[in-house]
């Protein structure tokens, strides 16, 4: 009997050229939660060799909350967007 050995999925072990990166940012920064595109940015510096949490912690709090507070109203201001433009 053979064993099948399961690892955990890393995105960062499919970001293998600047093509394939930009797309998958732009997929993560589509979706309503920042953190979603936070840790995205953390897959790519590790894809390229720099130690993700690291880099996570590199971004000034300040930073992130602005980030956080930005993509919140984006999100809503496009809720109201929807539901304005729906029939």
């Amino acid at each position: 009997m053979s064993t099948v050995t399961i690892r955990d999925f890393d995105p960062a072990n499919y970001l293998d050229n600047d093509e394939v990166i930009v797309e998958y940012l732009k997929a993560t920064a589509e979706e309503p939660n920042p953190e979603v595109f936070l840790e995205a940015l953390s897959d790519v510096a590790r894809a390229k060799g720099m130690a993700g949490d690291t880099f996570l912690r590199a971004i000034p709090q300040t930073t992130r909350t602005g980030f956080l507070l930005l993509s919140s109203c984006k999100n809503r201001i496009n809720e109201h967007l929807i539901v304005l433009n729906h029939d």
